[in-house]
């Protein structure tokens, strides 16, 4: 790879993976030609190459039912609208109400959906053009870039599984830092390249884990650095662990995964457990991080 490191110009990598990876969302179809390579310097993990055409795929419907199979926001909801639960449980409601909240990256709006009710305002920014009627039509203020949000306007912003996707994740970071006030807050997950499968299960779960979506793969350090390298104080580091202890024991199992299902011998208090020692590894599913404007 000769191209420089976005995060840090550094123009050395090393090989992390080579092989089959997914073409889009689970259960499609694998791909290869692609490789996983960590800069030097900074140990960031990239996509190589990255896929052509990437700002059209992403901005097109045809990407949200590649990754998806659907555009339907009824049946996104479905499929979706449980992970709202952990993002409100760790931002906290009462932080939420009565100020001006962006979510970047929003898709159909499903957080902000759930929100709309105590914020001040919702802002929708989103490159799909597909859901910005959608958007409109529910009460949220759309833009469709970072770029076009006002700077100094937000108290909120927040940022869910959207930065593995972005090519110039720095140029990302600054446009919501900008946008914020002076001491706003901003609260971003994404998925977590120590993942506890990354770690007991490498062999069969990288070819699953890295996809042809996601361009960067972060772990805490890598996470937290390009947040700091963007300006923030970062207040509090976190995850959330998506995924239930069957999958866990599935994919040791079978190699595969399942979902979430229910076991007969794991009560809430067990799964709370697993949940919770993940996360303070740094090894749950996704991380998560609260961050202020300085």
């Amino acid at each position: 790879m000769k191209e420089k490191c976005n995060l840090c110009n550094n123009d050395e990598y090393d090989l992390v993976y080579e092989g089959k990876i997914r073409s889009a969302g689970v259960g499609s179809e694998f791909v290869e030609g692609f490789k996983i390579l960590e800069c030097n310097s900074c140990k960031i993990n990239v996509l190589s190459p990255f896929p052509d055409n990437l700002k059209e795929f992403y901005e097109s419907e045809e990407y949200r039912k590649h990754y998806d199979h659907t555009t339907n926001e009824k049946e996104l909801a479905s499929k979706y609208d449980f992970e709202q639960n952990d993002r409100i449980n760790k931002i906290g409601i009462e932080n939420l109400r009565g100020k001006v909240v962006a979510d970047y990256g929003c898709g159909v709006g499903l957080f902000l959906d759930v929100i709309k009710g105590v914020t001040k305002k919702t802002i929708a920014v989103e490159p799909m053009i597909a859901c910005m009627h959608i958007l409109k039509n529910k009460g949220h203020v759309y833009y469709e870039y970072p770029i076009n949000v006002k700077e100094d306007s937000l108290d909120i912003a927040v940022s869910f599984d959207a930065l593995e996707h972005i090519d110039k994740p720095l140029v990302f970071l600054n446009s919501i830092y900008n946008s914020l006030k002076k001491d706003g807050i901003f609260y971003i997950s994404i998925p977590n390249k120590n993942d506890i499968l990354m770690n007991v299960h490498n062999e069969f779960y990288q070819e699953f884990f890295y996809c042809k979506a996601h361009l960067y793969y972060y772990d805490i350090k890598t996470l937290s650095y390009v947040i700091e390298k963007a300006g923030f104080r970062i207040v509090e580091k976190s995850g959330i662990h998506k995924y239930d202890f069957f999958n866990f024991i599935s994919w040791l199992k079978t190699d595969k995964p399942c979902g979430r299902k229910y076991l007969s011998f794991v009560d809430s208090f067990f799964e709370s457990g697993f949940n919770n020692e993940l996360i303070r590894m740094n090894m749950s599913s996704h991380l998560f991080i609260k961050a202020q404007k300085q």
